[in-house]
Parts: C-alpha cells; structure tokens; sequence
C-alpha cells in the first residue's frame, strides 16, 4: 500500500503495531466520506459530480496499472480533502 502514492487515493505513510493492535497512518481528509457529503448536501449539480466522477475515474485507472481491484468501490469509501465543491477525491483501498 505504501507504493500507492497517486492524487486521488489515500496514501499509508507509515503502520506499526502493539500487543493488541495494528496502527495505520493515512492521509488526513477533512471532509469526510462522499456518502456523508451526499446525505447533507442532497443533489450535487451536474458539473460538480462530472468532476468528482473524474477523479474517482483515476483513482480506479491507477489502481487498474497496478493490477489491484478495489472491490469495495461505494460513496463510503471515497474520502473528501475538504468539505466543498473543490475537495480532492481519494479513494480508500482495502
């Protein structure tokens, strides 16, 4: 995971564990998830969406050119940079 380093997927920039526990450190999105942003914010109009669309779009291509299948692609699992119609998409990968 720590290879995966493209704009639009959240990248692990280090792990460690404990006794009882693996530790991950991610890139931080402020804006949460897109399905929170979609239940607060209701419809997003069509050019908004258009982009959002496109950066999932290479975030999946990327991880096509790593032979990875991501499985598990659902608004849930796309974390915003920030909480706007700018945010930066990442995907989270399992």
């Amino acid at each position: 995971m720590q290879d995966f380093v493209h704009p639009h997927i959240v990248h692990l920039h280090r792990h460690f564990n404990s006794e009882k526990n693996i530790y991950l450190v991610l890139d931080y999105c402020a804006g949460g998830d897109l399905s929170r942003y979609i239940r607060k914010k209701g419809r997003i109009p069509e050019p908004i969406a258009l982009k959002f669309l496109d950066q999932i779009a290479e975030g999946l291509l990327f991880l096509k050119e790593k032979n990875f299948i991501h499985r598990d692609l659902k608004p849930a699992n796309v974390l915003l940079s920030e909480w706007s119609e700018s945010a930066t998409l990442k995907l989270v990968h399992d």
